[in-house]
């Protein structure tokens, strides 16, 4: 009789289970494929996996893509509906399912604000990335990087109707540099035919 109660408390329990829609999970192993697996935050022996990732993503080719690391927290999203085939592709499709709920069918959500985290310094009016490695981008009035050098791979810096301003350091081209450089000419007399791509008009010292 006890067997059969327990296994009638499990049966109940897990029902339960299915029947919320919102979980919070810590990240137990991360995937190549933008999936991890994670316990539960109130049960660390229940473990799912293989669960895709959420990211602001519109489309193929066009999003931005989260670091996601073994003990981040966040939330699992439970859809009402099975999400294997609506994760295939793009566009509608039909799910012939009565299942809803179900724990093991889920999203991680990266995303959630612990009460113990630190709050990076930012305007109320500012869309703020940072990263752990102390990089951090503000963009507000001004577009403001911090903390690590800004590389552009492959591609031009155009600047139309602006100027571009060094207030503390150099630039550098093909590691020549702009306050530090020297010219080399050849000194040609100076005299009637000179000019001032020639020479100076005046015999060095």
């Amino acid at each position: 009789m006890t067997d059969q109660v327990s296994v009638l408390r499990e049966f109940v329990t897990q029902e339960i289970r299915g029947t919320a829609t919102v979980s919070f999970a810590i990240v137990d192993d991360v995937h190549n494929d933008r999936t991890v697996d994670v316990v539960l935050k109130h049960d660390e022996n229940l473990v799912l996996t293989d669960l895709p990732v959420a990211s602001v993503w519109a489309r193929d080719g066009a999003g931005v893509v989260v670091p996601v690391e073994q003990g981040d927290e966040g939330l699992l999203l439970h859809p009402r509906k099975p999400i294997e085939t609506a994760l295939q592709e793009r566009g509608t499709v039909d799910v012939d399912s009565r299942r809803h709920h179900q724990l093991e069918q889920a999203i991680f959500f990266p995303m959630l604000w612990l009460a113990e985290d630190d709050v990076p310094d930012h305007e109320l009016d500012e869309l703020t990335v940072v990263h752990d490695t102390g990089t951090t981008l503000r963009v507000g009035e001004d577009i403001v990087a911090e903390g690590g050098d800004l590389v552009v791979e492959g591609q031009d810096i155009v600047v139309e109707d602006g100027d571009v301003m060094v207030t503390d350091g150099d630039v550098e081209a093909d590691g020549v540099s702009l306050k530090d450089h020297t010219h080399d000419f050849t000194y040609d007399g100076g005299g009637e035919g000179s000019t001032t791509r020639s020479g100076e008009t005046d015999e060095p010292d």
